[in-house]
């Protein structure tokens, strides 16, 4: 199991374009992943779940992967949370 803490630098936070994208890098890879967000949690192969977040710009959220490519996942999505568009 892999755990980080990750800033979301994204302008529109977690909207559903960025959520879409997130679904769409977490299915490139054999893991299973959770976000937290204060004391919601979703699962990150969900857009709905997602959404229901309610992460913006700013929001520190937990990436936590469990699976065979975790630790490549979590520093993509890393990534990906915080480009800066």
């Amino acid at each position: 199991m892999c755990k980080k803490n990750v800033d979301i630098k994204l302008n529109e936070g977690l909207n559903l374009l960025n959520c879409m994208r997130v679904v769409r890098l977490i299915s490139n890879f054999k893991v299973n992943v959770l976000l937290k967000n204060g004391s919601q949690s979703a699962d990150a192969q969900s857009i709905i779940d997602l959404l229901t977040l309610g992460a913006a710009r700013g929001d520190r959220i937990e990436v936590i992967a469990q699976g065979e490519d975790e630790r490549k996942t979590v520093l993509e999505l890393e990534s990906l949370l915080a480009e800066v568009k």
